[in-house]
């Protein structure tokens, strides 16, 4: 059976991922549990290092970093509504406004159950299944470690990421992302050799929560 390395978004605890892929054999990098990516790199990750990797949003822009690092060398990357650079400037007019960015980083800040809670909505926002979404999600109850997370999801992007050695890459979205917009995939595309984009309709930031079936049978044609 392929192995599966999965690291799922922000904020979500790593287990309510891997309960979409209940009958292959999946493990899941916890990446939250350290302090940033540099914490993270501290770490023995070599269990991780399977044949296919399964990043959504930040947890794909991890992936991102540990591919280029070849600490993971996969076959086959899959990126769900992965951000090419999460917040809009001027080389990124697809990100988020700062603006909405700086509102949430407040929350967070004051009160990390409301802004998890919020997370949460926009995650369901633009699907047609948003219980689906809701029902799947389980904010993590450590919180200790969210705030420089943050910080690494709008301070990073892939402008200057080598993608040279990167394998073949899947990338799925919906087309109602109210998170990362799905036209971030472009970016993707300029500098992916082998690179398929898999648009999901109906569909908020979580198509593997929404649109279980659809997104199984993408995964299930591929691995």
């Amino acid at each position: 059976m392929t192995k599966i390395t999965i690291l799922s978004g922000f904020g979500q605890e790593p287990q309510t991922f891997k309960n979409v892929f209940s009958n292959k054999d999946v493990i899941t990098l916890d990446y939250l549990q350290n302090k940033n990516f540099e914490d993270l790199l501290t770490q023995d990750l070599k269990a991780y290092d399977n044949e296919v990797v399964i990043g959504w949003s930040l947890g794909g822009q991890v992936a991102i970093r540990l591919i280029e690092k070849q600490i993971l060398k996969p076959k086959l990357l899959i990126l769900i509504a992965t951000p090419f650079q999460f917040v809009e400037d001027d080389k990124n007019e697809v990100g988020m406004p700062l603006e909405l960015f700086n509102q949430f980083q407040n929350v967070l800040d004051e009160n990390p159950a409301q802004a998890l809670a919020y997370l949460g909505h926009l995650t369901s926002l633009g699907d047609k299944n948003p219980e689906d979404v809701l029902n799947y999600m389980v904010a993590v109850q450590d919180t200790d470690n969210l705030n420089s997370w943050l910080k690494e999801l709008k301070d990073f992007n892939c402008f200057n990421v080598d993608f040279k050695n990167f394998p073949k890459t899947i990338y799925i979205c919906g087309d109602g992302d109210a998170v990362v917009n799905s036209k971030q995939y472009e970016y993707f595309n300029e500098r992916l050799n082998d690179f398929e984009m898999k648009l999901i309709f109906s569909c908020g930031h979580a198509p593997h929560f929404s649109h279980k079936n659809e997104f199984l049978h993408i995964i299930n044609e591929k691995i």
